[in-house]
């Protein structure tokens, strides 16, 4: 009588992972919502800020980066929206310099969709249709990111290294929690106009573990339509390298350009990616920022190349998610927008993402470059 009703409730919820015994299991695609970007500076650059990332998101992007800040105290808010408004994204930031050469930062982020309906009671034992039962539920995800760089000699060069832990949080309405923790460890290396950065991201592998709670009618509903009824579970994700290189071009004195690639290598099986392996997985990204005047910036970038499903039945292709942003900074002010696959019809719908970025009681630009 319950056939075919639940399933549904189920696949938007998106977090009944399966029970496997007593080994922690390592899925592709683990907590991804951890490497959607963050702020429009980096997310406008095609999601390349790996060696020049600075400010409070280098907590972020490369803890390395955090020893670049100059202001005593540096605070950041960006907002994003993705599929129409459907998922919200938000994130907050802040950098405290503790010396010349420390620098401690906190990182919020939240990736949520909200007014999910809830139709598991939609369909009555009798088999009619009571739209008064249909409720909703929010799915969220949660990280809070505590990142510490300081600034080392190591063969005669200056590097910026850092760590950043990572506590997360996960739920889906009332019937599912998850809490994981995890490590990243960045370094950048700046010789002007040189710039490298190395992340391992999950260094120590993030591990995540899931309890869920029904009432004894929604599993009795659950069993009934053939759906898996787990109580605990945990997931593994393993780690991934992340290389960034970039230079400094200054053709005329007005104007600075920053072109930067990047690769993500992952080891958690084959992905969708321009190359993509059982044993490793490349994912190269690329981005550009053009500074006109040291207070307008102007910047495009591309990330995700990945096969995508062609007009034509059997008919593949390739695509790409470009980006574009532009950016304005003031004395102490900086304010970023960027566009998220920008003019690509093919693919889902724009995204935009808002940054603002403010420095206390500090002098002079946020010291990135």
């Amino acid at each position: 009588m319950w056939r075919g009703l639940g399933t549904g409730s189920f696949v938007v919820m998106g977090v009944v992972l399966g029970y496997w015994g007593l080994h922690a299991e390592v899925r592709i695609y683990s907590n991804e919502y951890l490497y959607l970007g963050a702020g429009a500076e980096g997310m406008g650059q095609g999601n390349t800020w790996f060696a020049r990332a600075g400010g409070p998101l280098a907590v972020y992007w490369n803890s390395g980066g955090l020893v670049g800040v100059e202001a005593p105290l540096t605070l950041h808010a960006s907002y994003s929206s993705y599929f129409g408004n459907l998922v919200q994204y938000v994130v907050l930031s802040g950098v405290r310099r503790l010396g010349a050469s420390e620098a401690l930062g906190l990182t919020f982020l939240r990736v949520g969709i909200d007014d999910i309906p809830y139709t598991l009671y939609l369909v009555q034992p009798d088999g009619s249709v009571d739209f008064s039962q249909v409720t909703s539920f929010s799915e969220a995800s949660y990280a809070v990111l505590v990142g510490y760089g300081r600034s080392v000699e190591w063969g005669g060069h200056r590097l910026g290294v850092g760590m950043t832990a990572k506590i997360l949080h996960r739920r889906a309405g009332t019937f599912a929690r998850a809490w994981g923790f995890g490590i990243d460890l960045g370094v950048q290396w700046r010789r002007d106009p040189w710039y490298l950065g190395v992340v391992l991201r999950d260094a120590t592998t993030t591990v995540t573990a899931w309890s869920f709670s029904f009432t004894a009618e929604e599993r009795a509903i659950l069993e009934a339509t053939g759906n898996p009824v787990p109580s605990s579970s945990w997931e593994v994700t393993v780690p991934r390298l992340q290389v960034g290189f970039a230079f400094r071009y200054e053709p005329f004195y007005w104007l600075e350009v920053f072109p930067e690639v990047g690769l993500t290598l992952t080891m958690d099986g084959k992905r969708n990616v321009l190359l993509g392996s059982r044993v490793v997985s490349v994912d190269p990204t690329g981005g550009i920022q053009c500074l006109l005047w040291e207070r307008i910036a102007v910047r495009a970038g591309f990330h995700t190349v990945q096969r995508i499903p062609g007009r034509e039945v059997g008919q593949w292709g390739w695509g790409v998610t470009p980006t574009l942003g532009m950016g304005l900074r003031l004395e102490r002010l900086q304010i970023d927008y960027a566009i998220l696959n920008a003019g690509n019809a093919n693919v889902g719908l724009p995204s935009h993402v808002v940054s603002l970025q403010l420095q206390i009681f500090g002098e002079g630009s946020n010291g990135r470059e």
